[in-house]
């Protein structure tokens, strides 16, 4: 068995950071607010140790944490060597027992008798775990009863902590509280305090191998007389989930900075949450090594979309994916997300670019088109096409061509038995 051990500096939720590395290991055990065991002993066959306590310091630097980090077989001593930073185990002093009797501070109740046999050791000379192993089982088990036995023999690595099952939160929520002597009356110390946020619902949400869809920020106003109006909630909806924390937080200002002015807070911010709505599945995809600026290239334009679409509406902006149909305005429909799968590109029929929301019919006068408030002369017809409906659908027959105007506009038409209809333009 492989444990790692973190101690964290200042007391932590620590069911939000069990979460952030339950997708590097299932194996995830808490002690207290401040310390967190991971079991990598079946992780090994992906990366080394080393690797993993770089990617291990590298996640808590983009979660805003510092951690110490102990490395051992057994739980107890991954806990000892974090605490105390050493790296021997027979070479740790003797008020370690009280980890490897309790490891997990459950019994604190007879922390005082642990204590009691520490001293009592001591004073015999015994400065170490070495020292305290040169006593046999059944010296340890007459002075000191089953509590300096449970210590002996894990110390031996004869009995090891049974690991408990983790569950991660069904609803993934950060919260930050403000000093309740110093409300704050304005956007910037939200958002100086939302990024750090932002990274650790990333983190949590890939940790289960999720991303964020949508989200909620909540903020709590003092004194509010309505308790209706106490939580001004705005909601975040990512047109583009797999964009960057970075982005997001763009995303998420532009937001609130709109819906502030357009109704703006009437009290001081005691506390603001991140609640997260809706979630979709997360993956990882392998970089390109020999085309670097690839993912640059498609940040930068994933960043356009989602701030195009925070501007103008989620329903205003889409990626239209191709389907099989033989009706134009049936092969292709609204996607919210680019499609990874082109088609053929010697399969596609030339069609436009621009297709109407609905065709319009059209009428001839010798050479002249007329449609709506729109007169033009034809000058050509060409590209004839007949397009039937599928077999199971109502029996249509259409046949299009494309009209060139003597105003240099190229019109795509089709005639069916009702007359003839306007359907694009070509570019």
């Amino acid at each position: 068995m492989t444990v790692v051990c973190l101690e964290f500096e200042q007391p932590q939720n620590m069911q939000s950071l069990a979460e952030i590395f339950y997708r590097a290991t299932p194996q995830v055990m808490i002690r207290g607010d401040r310390f967190l065991f991971l079991d990598i002993s079946k992780c090994l066959g992906l990366y080394s140790v080393n690797t993993f306590i770089k990617r291990t310091l590298v996640t808590l630097r983009k979660a805003g944490l510092r951690a110490r980090v102990g490395i051992a077989e057994d739980v107890p001593t991954a806990l000892s060597f974090a605490v105390l930073e050493q790296h021997n185990k027979m070479e740790l002093p003797i008020e370690t027992l009280k980890y490897y009797f309790d490891p997990l501070g459950e019994q604190m109740d007879l922390s005082q008798k642990v204590h009691k046999m520490t001293e009592l050791l001591k004073s015999l000379g015994v400065r170490t775990l070495k020292d305290f192993l040169k006593f046999s089982a059944r010296e340890i088990s007459t002075r000191f009863s089953t509590i300096g036995l449970l210590a002996y023999y894990r110390i031996m690595g004869e009995n090891p902590v049974q690991w408990k099952a983790f569950k991660p939160s069904e609803v993934i929520t950060e919260r930050h509280e403000f000093d309740l002597e110093s409300p704050v009356d304005n956007l910037e110390p939200i958002y100086f305090k939302m990024k750090t946020m932002i990274d650790r619902m990333q983190l949590r949400l890939r940790g289960k191998g999720k991303r964020a869809r949508q989200f909620d920020i909540i903020l709590r106003q003092e004194h509010a007389l309505n308790p209706a109006e106490q939580d001004y909630k705005i909601s975040i909806c990512l047109q583009l989930p797999y964009v960057s924390s970075k982005v997001i937080l763009q995303v998420a200002k532009e937001m609130v900075d709109a819906q502030v002015q357009a109704k703006p807070i009437k009290h001081r911010i005691s506390e603001f949450s991140l609640l997260v709505t809706e979630e979709i599945p997360y993956s990882m995809n392998q970089k390109d090594l020999f085309n670097q600026h690839k993912e640059e290239n498609e940040e930068s334009f994933f960043q356009f979309v989602s701030r195009v679409a925070t501007r103008l509406g989620s329903k205003s902006i889409f990626f239209a994916r191709m389907r099989e149909s033989y009706i134009p305005e049936n092969n292709w429909q609204r996607d919210a997300e680019p499609t990874k799968m082109p088609l053929p590109v010697d399969r596609l029929a030339e069609r436009p670019l621009r297709l109407l929301p609905s065709p319009v019919q059209v009428h001839f006068w010798g050479k002249h088109l007329c449609w709506d408030d729109n007169v033009d002369e034809v000058e050509s017809l060409e590209n004839r096409e007949i397009v039937f409906s599928e077999w199971w659908e109502n029996s249509l027959e259409r046949v299009y061509y494309r009209v060139t105007t003597k105003k240099g506009r190229q019109l795509w038409l089709f005639r069916t038995a009702q007359g003839d209809f306007l359907q694009g333009e070509f570019d």
